[in-house]
């Protein structure tokens, strides 16, 4: 497209858009439509349930240009792959490479859940996220007596580098696009696994994509599986994103994750107050 035939689309599409209704009749077509059309409707019928976001924002039954007030083009929406980022992350995502399509699984023991990684990569998965049971989250071996009656159950039991190597026999880290785990206080420790078994498979830093979730301040508000006090691993965590960058590693060292932290929270003793779920207000907390 040359710059003249765009600059007529356009003229055109400027001259051909539809025009809006006036602020003052919008309101009053929105208001007859609530309660001429929509609360007849539930009157009747009756809404099945409360709809409201994971943040416990009430979701209305009709938007219009009258819940923009004060939204501004550029300062709220913005452009693809510039801030606020609310288009994405890159500026041509999915023209530029599709959706990755990852699968979170791991049970029982590598020699198994090596098999299930297999046919996996043959359905097509391209990224291999590892569901580590919950011993292996908190840092336990599979013989500790805090693991009782929880290896393997939910997720794959990793005790060693020996373990990772068998759970990846046959699968080349470079083979996929991506791997990596949700695992939050073990990240550090999962990315040093990986490193090892990069090394072990003949492979360079550069050859693959480690992507760790690696949020340990969502373990003290949601799923409880934190090993060290917050203030360390908070530490230890921002320490492995900063030398990671140090050695131009092709890692995601970081996936904050929100939908956890936007869940109602009873408010503690001491610490956060529910309405600061944020991982930003957690970390301000630590810091303190």
């Amino acid at each position: 497209m040359t710059v003249a035939s765009g600059k007529r689309d356009v003229e055109f599409l400027s001259r051909t858009r539809p025009e809006t209704p006036s602020d003052a009749r919008l309101a009053e077509e929105q208001a007859r439509w609530m309660n001429e059309v929509y609360r007849l409707r539930i009157a009747e019928k009756g809404e099945r349930k409360k709809f409201r976001t994971d943040c416990e924002i009430d979701i209305e039954p009709l938007y219009t240009p009258q819940n923009l007030t004060g939204f501004d083009y550029l300062r709220d929406l913005g452009f693809p792959g510039e801030f606020p980022f609310t288009r994405g992350d890159r500026s041509t995502m999915y023209r530029e490479e599709a959706f990755v399509v990852s699968a979170y699984t791991g049970f029982g023991e590598a020699g198994a859940c090596n098999k299930r990684f297999k046919r996996l990569i043959e359905l097509g998965v391209e990224q291999i996220l590892i569901a580590f049971d919950l011993p292996t989250q908190c840092g336990y071996d599979s013989d500790h007596i805090m693991s009782t009656d929880e290896v393997g159950r939910v997720g794959v039991a990793i005790n060693s580098l020996a373990d990772l190597e068998e759970l990846f026999a046959g699968i080349p880290l470079n083979s996929i696009k991506r791997v990596g785990t949700l695992g939050n206080s073990i990240g550090p420790f999962v990315l040093a696994l990986f490193a090892a078994l990069g090394e072990k498979q003949g492979l360079r830093w550069s050859d693959y994509v480690v992507n760790l979730q690696n949020d340990v301040l969502k373990e003290y508000l949601a799923r409880g599986t934190q090993i060290l006090p917050p203030a360390p691993a908070a530490k230890l965590d921002d320490g492995l994103c900063q030398s990671s960058e140090r050695g131009r590693r092709r890692l995601q060292c970081g996936n904050s994750t929100g939908a956890r932290q936007c869940r109602p929270l009873p408010r503690p003793a001491s610490g956060p107050r529910p309405e600061d779920r944020s991982s930003g207000a957690v970390a301000a907390h630590v810091s303190r």
